[in-house]
């Protein structure tokens, strides 16, 4: 396995404060929301380049590696892994081209070009839910009202509340998962990124942030991460995604031991429990 050189290194981290620090776009106006903190995820004592294993990639990934590698660390206490902030499916890519990362994190199916030379091992499939503030007065939603909501024609909870969308870019994970499956809802999301009209996240840790902090909000994410978060309402299902983790070539090593984590009968339970379907 090709070990990460100095410049590669830092440039990868360089991308991935720019990506962290922009979690939030402000495009809603009447409210500031904070972006996530830059500081990477640490889930041992820091080691030198050579020896550590660096994992990175979709945010859908992150909330389940990260326990698994929590509870690996806690066995092997001293184990230089670390887990990064996301960095999207295709960052993710990139970085274990160049080097900068063993593991990347994938949240969509990889197009040809991205593929090549790849190994990719579908571990689970997600599905993609509208989450909501823990006290929105809603028990569910179908796709036609949430789309009502996206294009701006439901602005108000039953309560008479206000309803706060929180939009993703399109590229991300989710949005074409529901676009999949209901088009004309993708369509609708797609216009409310460009119309300025709502707050963006361009992180998942970013959509739950302000999901749990905006009275009133909703948003695109998927079941995993609101399980494993166990603080928002989950009001409908609108597709599924699949989630992977992709080496340069076979795995080898770390990598090869952090997969056999990921696979193992614990993590499989951890999973099931959160509503991942486990995959063969």
């Amino acid at each position: 396995m090709r070990r990460p050189r100095t410049a590669e290194l830092a440039a990868a981290t360089v991308f991935v404060l720019v990506c962290v620090g922009q979690g939030f776009v402000l495009a809603w106006p009447g409210d500031a929301v904070e972006p996530p903190a830059a500081t990477p995820h640490r889930t041992s004592a820091p080691a030198s380049h050579d020896a550590r294993l660096d994992i990175a990639g979709s945010g859908s990934n992150l909330p389940l590696v990260e326990r698994i590698v929590a509870e690996w660390t806690a066995q092997e206490p001293g184990l230089p892994v670390r887990v990064h902030p996301s960095i999207g499916s295709g960052g993710a890519i990139r970085a274990l081209r160049d080097g900068a990362i063993e593991v990347a994190l994938v949240s969509r199916p990889l197009r040809p070009e991205e593929a090549r030379g790849l190994e990719v091992d579908w571990y689970a499939e997600v599905p993609v839910v509208a989450a909501a503030h823990p006290d929105v007065p809603a028990d569910s939603l179908d796709a036609a009202r949430l789309q009502a909501i996206v294009d701006g024609r439901e602005q108000r909870w039953p309560d008479g509340s206000p309803i706060v969308f929180v939009a993703r870019e399109p590229s991300d994970s989710s949005v074409a998962a529901a676009e999949a499956r209901h088009p004309a809802l993708g369509r609708a999301l797609r216009e409310a990124f460009a119309s300025g009209r709502f707050p963006v996240a361009y992180t998942d840790a970013a959509l739950l942030d302000a999901l749990e902090r905006i009275p009133g909000s909703v948003g695109l994410t998927d079941l995993g991460q609101v399980r494993l978060r166990g603080t928002l309402r989950v009001l409908a299902e609108l597709g599924r995604k699949p989630l992977g983790v992709a080496t340069n070539g076979p795995p080898r090593g770390r990598a090869a031991r952090f997969i056999e984590r990921l696979r193992s009968p614990g993590a499989r339970a951890l999973a099931e429990a959160a509503g991942y379907r486990v995959l063969p």
